[in-house]
């Protein structure tokens, strides 16, 4: 449980049980920050990986969520608070038996930030739902009627599942030790992810902490993520 100030360096949360929260509860005020750690393997009612009070608080920054499960609400995420992700891995959530209705649920009215997140290969029946704010270079392989992505051109998302296009695939690796003290996922070669981040505000290192290759391009030009 996250009730004061928690940030989680360089860390995996893993193998927990709850009925909201899973991995970690957030909430009486509290404000979790998660930097190159990784959410795996938890299980709950409501938020299997994270659950988000009214008046809870998440950051997320080159973090990854995986291998979680919620038997209603969120298999990922179910935030009811302010949300924000960066440069965050979201993916292989949910058992196929009992998906969730949604990887990350945002209640109404609820602040839910992303920039630079990919969210694919859940089990979820749609990946996202409530009404988003993107921040752009996001892809959402399967977005269902979610709001609040890819208003503007500038805001750059790739989003598949929206009743009109088929669910796109991220074409990622499996989960595993590659690098640095966490778990992560790596892009495959044809991955639309690749070189499709924005370079405006990114991290300087990815989660395990290795320098992120920004080509040289111009502020909001890709980058490899």
């Amino acid at each position: 449980q996250a009730f004061g100030q928690l940030k989680l360096i360089d860390s995996e949360v893993r193998n927990s049980q709850a009925v909201r929260g899973g991995g970690v509860f957030v909430g009486n005020g509290g404000t979790l920050t998660l930097n190159r750690s990784s959410i795996i393997d938890n299980s709950a009612t409501n938020g299997g990986g994270l659950y988000v009070d009214a008046t809870g608080t998440l950051v997320t920054i080159n973090s990854t969520l995986s291998q979680n499960d919620a038997t209603t609400v969120g298999d990922a995420i179910d935030n009811r608070g302010s949300t924000s992700l960066y440069a965050t891995t979201i993916a292989y959530n949910g058992l196929a038996s009992t998906p969730a209705s949604q990887t990350i649920a945002n209640a109404e009215n609820k602040k839910l930030v992303l920039k630079n997140t990919l969210v694919a290969s859940n089990t979820s029946l749609v990946d996202t739902t409530g009404d988003f704010n993107s921040h752009g270079s996001n892809l959402i392989s399967n977005v269902g009627a979610a709001t609040g992505f890819g208003l503007v051109s500038y805001l750059y998302d790739q989003t598949g599942g929206t009743g009109t296009t088929a669910i796109l695939d991220a074409k990622i690796g499996p989960l595993y030790l590659q690098g640095g003290r966490t778990r992560t996922i790596q892009m495959l070669a044809n991955s639309p992810a690749m070189d499709s981040g924005s370079s405006f505000g990114a991290p300087l290192v990815d989660q395990r902490g290795a320098a992120r290759k920004l080509d040289g391009l111009d502020i909001n030009k890709p980058l490899d993520t």
